[in-house]
């Protein structure tokens, strides 16, 4: 289990995927404790939900959103708190939790905010980039279009939290992106998506508002 907080009479930790009603232990130092009997309680299923009719939505400063700063406009992440808890296959994220959103179309909820820019056959951890160097591929990823991008124009990345508890949907949006080839040279395109995170049902998805110029099919990606 995910250790959240700790003191001499107290730990706190995250339910771990897959726990079962039973007798807690803890181990430290070499010496365990057993504990009384722990209930796992199932979650209640939840209703908030991508619809086959969702529409993309402006998360920019326009539409209510906060542009994220980045120390340029190419090959850049920022931090940013999650709004609620999330979970990603078996690790769950508590709400505040820090995570990496990269100007390159990714996000790393582990918080990994090393700018990666070369993506890679998952699972796996590093990447050989075009140069003969290796990258790392960025832990628990979601990428709805991962590739060498920069901001341009009037484009940006920005996020917007909608809906209330329990029910609510994180959206980060990369907009007027453009792309660069393996030498770095700008190909001409213009790319506008946004993933969105669903509260209590822990869904994500992937809408593409326009995709236009040379690689914009996501062949790279």
């Amino acid at each position: 289990a995910t250790i959240t907080s700790a003191t001499r009479t107290q730990v706190s930790v995250i339910v771990p995927y897959g726990a079962t009603t039973g007798p807690v232990s803890v181990t430290a130092f070499g010496l365990t404790g057993q504990g009384p009997s722990f209930t796992v309680t199932a979650p209640v299923s939840s209703t908030n939900q991508p619809s086959s009719a969702s529409v993309f939505i402006d998360a920019t400063a326009v539409g209510g959103g906060t542009p994220l700063s980045f120390g340029n406009v190419d090959d850049a992440s920022a931090m940013v708190q999650l709004p609620f808890a999330f979970s990603l296959f078996s690790k769950a994220y508590l709400s505040g939790t820090p995570i990496a959103i990269c100007t390159n179309g990714w996000i790393s909820l582990d918080g990994f905010s090393r700018p990666e820019y070369q993506n890679g056959p998952i699972p796996g951890t590093t990447v050989q980039r075009p140069n003969g160097s290796v990258g790392s591929i960025p832990p628990a990823l979601v990428a709805p279009f991962f590739g060498n991008l920069f901001i341009q124009g009037q484009g940006g990345v920005s996020t917007l939290t909608l809906g209330t508890a329990p029910n609510r949907q994180f959206i980060v949006e990369w907009n007027d992106m453009g792309i660069e080839d393996s030498n770095f040279n700008d190909v001409g395109a213009a790319v506008t998506f946004e993933a969105i995170l669903y509260e209590g049902s822990n869904d994500i998805q992937f809408i593409y508002q326009s995709l236009s110029g040379p690689m914009s099919n996501g062949l790279g990606a």
